[in-house]
């Protein structure tokens, strides 16, 4: 390992470089969103002015070479969707943040509003934050948010897994997104993220530069379903990413 580490200077350059200036960013960028989200509530701007170039440098950072497939499926002012993704890394959010062509808030534990200043700028941003131990009252969360973003064209990002995966192999999915999906009408978006455990693994403070793949799917429709339905929707939308996790 270490001679790989030594043949590899441009490696070792990214690696540093991304260790030393991606927390300078975060830091930058947080504040900024927190300041900024005193004067504006619905949280475009910060979306548009910070997370989205601040998301690109961090990706630069961390010499990530990003390849889109499937942006035909999608396009800037389309219909209000649930995005479903899985989830390989601390890079999953500045990817879709900077490569997805919408509007995303993101889905958090109710347990942040308790972090001072962080907590509360966070749901000022527009995202929302859930009592996920609680089911009957995380539905009752999730119906608000999704009225919330069908009332303001944007997407409610998902990853179902609930956590990064520590070896990079898809983990078992969790039913709210599906659940919600039925319940509200909403279509499905299903992505794929291929190469972020390779470029910064769970528990790792090292970038490692190099390709990642983003494969956008057809949004898939629950219309028709019912409660009853959840396993297997939940199932497909599995098997679509699965599968082009193992073929693309």
């Amino acid at each position: 390992m270490l001679a790989f580490w030594v043949m590899n200077p441009y490696r070792i350059f990214v690696a540093m470089r991304a260790l030393l200036f991606i927390p300078v960013v975060v830091v930058i960028g947080s504040c900024a969103a927190i300041a900024l989200s005193f004067f504006t509530r619905d949280g475009n701007l910060i979306w548009k002015g910070i997370i989205r170039p601040f998301s690109r440098a961090i990706l630069w950072l961390a010499g990530v070479k990003v390849a889109v497939s499937g942006e035909e499926n999608v396009s800037p002012g389309s219909q209000s969707c649930i995005v479903v993704f899985n989830h390989q890394s601390n890079m999953d959010i500045p990817l879709l943040a900077r490569h997805l062509p919408m509007q995303l808030r993101f889905i958090g534990k109710a347990e942040l509003k308790a972090v001072p200043v962080f907590g509360p700028a966070i749901v000022r941003m527009g995202h929302f934050l859930i009592k996920r131990q609680d089911h009957r009252s995380a539905l009752q969360d999730l119906s608000r948010a999704a009225s919330d973003i069908r009332r303001t064209g944007l997407s409610l990002a998902f990853a179902p897994e609930g956590t990064r995966s520590p070896d990079g192999r898809l983990l078992p999915f969790k039913k709210g997104a599906f659940v919600l999906a039925i319940q509200t009408g909403l279509p499905i978006l299903p992505v794929a993220i291929k190469g972020t455990f390779e470029r910064l693994p769970k528990k790792s403070l090292i970038a490692r530069p190099g390709p990642v793949k983003v494969i956008i799917h057809p949004p898939v429709s629950p219309e028709g379903l019912t409660y009853e339905d959840r396993d297997h929707f939940m199932e497909k939308i599995k098997n679509i990413i699965e599968l082009s996790l193992k073929t693309s």
